[in-house]
């Protein structure tokens, strides 16, 4: 049984089948303002290629959990992630949308973690936020 937990006190994505662990991955949740939900959810669909419909981005590999919000490629993660693990999120009500550190409540991953996770993760796995 596939599943993927998401924690937002250390930023990290394990993706587990049965009790061996796939794959685990830095990744960055959304912020104070645009919370990613803590809950438990399940993969819906998916879309390789998805580009939002709210701000046009580019989502690529998008694996949809919860509404719109979906575990997908996002940018500069590695930068995003320590930030974010060192309490940051948005810096304050100043900072451009374009330097914004957390999500828009999305689960963002490095692009070749993202494929990595898109081949794996079928529709149905489920999905644990805490």
């Amino acid at each position: 049984m596939q599943r993927i937990e998401v924690t937002s006190s250390n930023q990290k994505l394990v993706a587990y089948e049965g009790n061996k662990r796939i794959f685990e991955f830095d990744c960055v949740l959304g912020d104070d303002k645009t919370p990613t939900r803590p809950g438990h959810f399940i993969i819906q669909w998916k879309d390789p290629h998805h580009v939002s419909s709210q701000s046009g981005h580019p989502m690529p590999y998008a694996m949809f959990f919860d509404q719109g919000r979906a575990i997908h490629a996002g940018n500069h993660i590695e930068l995003r992630h320590l930030a974010m693990r060192a309490g940051l999120g948005t810096l304050d009500n100043f900072t451009p949308e374009a330097a914004k550190i957390g999500s828009h409540g999305c689960v963002n991953l490095k692009k070749e973690d993202a494929a990595k996770l898109y081949q794996w993760a079928k529709n149905g796995t489920s999905v644990i936020v805490r």
